[in-house]
């Protein structure tokens, strides 16, 4: 290096000044605002598959923006006496048992857990969260159950406040999902950059977490802390 130095062929280091620096700024900002867009526009695909709309790219045109919002997002308030009996409550299936050492990863990543249900229908699912970048208030987090090839079945959304967001349960419309004992499945959690996804070594022996498609812990079994409910 003093050689180089001395007979000036030390290669020069450039440094981006203030407008390249705002314009790098502004690219990465315009791309996560693509990647939530693209997020978005899947997340309501899948709700559309689930009531039963096929439109593909015919969703985002006026008459599938219009069929979108009156069939699936309608909603219907009965005010009047209760005469159904209470529900009985969810049974605990498939958890990861682990106490938590402080790992997490953030929603903006491709987070998957996979599980192999002991039960016919899982009704909801719970996951641990925790603040990774403190700053707003809520976040919109939405949870996805797919099959061993990736296909999502069920899709549900929910606003999480950063002051409760310890514990959050996904409920399933339609009484649940109907599961095929044995196989493999896969909860997938989707969010911007509030919240991270709790995980552990071990603690759960019938999956194992993954990050962006590859093993979560390559080493050992990294499992995201979960848990699903099912009928009894």
């Amino acid at each position: 290096m003093l050689t180089l130095l001395m007979e000036n062929r030390f290669p020069r280091i450039w440094v981006a000044d203030a407008e390249n620096r705002d314009l790098r700024q502004l690219l990465w900002h315009r791309h996560r605002l693509v990647q939530m867009r693209t997020r978005v526009m899947n997340q309501l695909h899948v709700v559309a598959l689930n009531e039963g709309l096929r439109r593909k790219k015919a969703l985002w045109r006026p008459a599938g923006r219009s069929e979108l919002e009156s069939n699936v997002f309608a909603v219907t308030i009965e005010i009047g006496p209760r005469t159904a009996h209470a529900s009985p409550p969810p049974v605990p299936d498939q958890a990861n048992t682990a106490a938590w050492a402080n790992a997490w990863t953030n929603l903006l990543n491709d987070a998957r857990q996979s599980f192999i249900p002991s039960r016919p229908r899982m009704t909801s699912a719970e996951v641990e969260l925790v603040v990774a970048n403190p700053g707003p208030s809520q976040d919109s987090v939405t949870l996805t159950v797919l099959n061993s090839t990736g296909e999502p079945l069920v899709q549900v959304s929910r606003v999480v406040q950063a002051a409760n967001c310890s514990h959050v349960v996904f409920t399933f419309p339609n009484g649940g999902l109907a599961l095929s004992l044995g196989r493999v499945y896969y909860v997938q959690l989707v969010g911007g950059d509030l919240f991270g996804w709790k995980y552990t070594e071990g603690g759960y022996k019938n999956g194992a977490a993954s990050f962006n498609g590859k093993p979560l812990m390559s080493a050992r079994n990294g499992n995201f802390l979960f848990r699903t409910y099912a009928d009894d």
